[in-house]
């Protein structure tokens, strides 16, 4: 039996939301879940996220909180369980993210993320390696599997994010981590670089209040 599969009949079961690391257990333990993968907890977790995203309404779980799953068809009590409410697109700079995921899930990326985004590629420490944009997020990480970064990175998150936004969230993201594997440092076009501004309003400060001693 494979992820989704296990996941729905434990959901099922106890009837109740539960964490990944519990739900992955149990289905291990009673041996309903067939898998090779050596972190089955990552697996699990990053299969029903991405199913949620996939699938949306029609998604047979929903994400209670933060490492926290459930089951649509079953209600559950809303002041201990509060489900996330959706925000209207046209509100959100970014439209949707993930939580960092192992790369040997790329196979679950045909056709499902094939959209323009903001990707971080992270170690085996989970230390960020690279920091990049596209139009097309399936097809850049794959891609990243074969380039230079092949044997640099082993995670990942994106961040799908309108086309007009990608240079500025790049850039940012770029001068604020500056990543070992990016060659470019940003360019935040169109913007003003106001630390002269901030030198002379110090030194303005500084002579003030030197006259005032």
């Amino acid at each position: 039996m494979g992820f989704y599969e296990a996941a729905e009949r434990i959901l099922k079961k106890t009837k109740r939301p539960m964490s990944i690391k519990e739900i992955t257990r149990l289905a291990l333990k009673r041996k309903i879940l067939e898998t090779d993968s050596k972190n089955p907890d990552q697996t699990m977790g990053a299969r029903l996220y991405m199913d949620i995203i996939r699938n949306g309404s029609k998604s047979r779980f929903i994400k209670i909180e933060k490492g926290i799953f459930g089951l649509k068809a079953l209600k559950y009590h809303q002041k201990k369980w509060k489900r996330i409410k959706e925000v209207k697109r046209k509100q959100r700079n970014i439209l949707a993210y993930s939580d960092l995921m192992p790369a040997d899930l790329l196979d679950e990326f045909a056709n499902l993320f094939e959209r323009p985004g903001i990707y971080t590629l992270f170690d085996n420490n989970e230390k960020l390696w690279y920091v990049g944009q596209t139009v097309n997020l399936a097809r850049r990480l794959d891609h990243h599997t074969r380039d230079r970064h092949e044997r640099r990175w082993s995670k990942f998150r994106i961040f799908i994010v309108p086309k007009a936004k990608l240079d500025a969230v790049e850039s940012i993201l770029i001068q604020t981590a500056n990543p070992p594997g990016n060659r470019t440092k940003g360019n935040l076009r169109g913007a003003k670089n106001i630390t002269s501004d901030i030198r002379r309003e110090i030194r303005e400060k500084i002579k003030h209040y030197n006259g005032l001693l």
